[in-house]
């Protein structure tokens, strides 16, 4: 086994205490704070899981396969390229099909930019593949960069972190997110992005 770098550990610990401070951040009764229009209460979460690197997409598979009644989705950058059949952007986009011919509701939120039209026309291809196979798929106001990366199934487990939906970050890079599962936190992320 090959020993790990500096720089890999070092990642390691600031993924980890980021995940750690999260976890406090979330537990700690502290009083309502505002975000922008949305009231923010602090919600203890019942179970996280760490999903670091391609562990995200090893655990999201199995999490839409499993989803009975909606998906929600809200996402930087989702980048498919359908010329390559182990594209795991396109594994997702076949798995939310699926999904709605089960009869869950899927609805996404993708970037729209002021600047980047690249970025428009890549979620412009996507949406439209999306929307033959029955997602819901709107663009967030251009004046307003949404950077989240968060996906919600049945309304109880979350998604999110820094992994966008793009072949590299979903099999290559060094990438943070967590898993967990609460119904509560679930509504109030639903809230301040739908």
């Amino acid at each position: 086994m090959k020993p790990l770098s500096s720089s890999r550990i070092l990642f390691f610990r600031a993924g980890l205490t980021a995940c750690l401070l999260a976890l406090v951040f979330l537990s700690y009764p502290t009083p309502r704070v505002s975000a922008g229009k949305q009231r923010i209460s602090p919600v203890t979460v019942n179970s996280v899981r760490l999903l670091l690197d391609d562990a995200y997409f090893a655990a999201l598979v199995p999490a839409l396969r499993q989803a009975r009644q909606r998906i929600d989705i809200a996402m930087f950058l989702f980048k498919v390229n359908n010329e390559y059949p182990d594209n795991r952007p396109a594994m997702i986009v076949r798995e939310l099909a699926d999904a709605v011919k089960r009869g869950v509701k899927v609805q996404m939120v993708l970037e729209r930019s002021k600047k980047d039209l690249k970025l428009n026309a890549t979620h412009e291809r996507v949406a439209e593949l999306l929307q033959q196979s029955g997602v819901t798929v709107r663009f967030d106001s251009p004046r307003t960069t949404s950077h989240g990366k968060l996906v919600v199934i049945d309304r109880r487990l979350v998604f999110l972190g820094s992994h966008n939906f793009t072949h590299s970050a979903l099999s290559r890079n060094h990438e943070i997110s967590v898993l967990l599962e609460d119904s509560r936190l679930a509504q109030q992320l639903l809230q301040s992005v739908f």
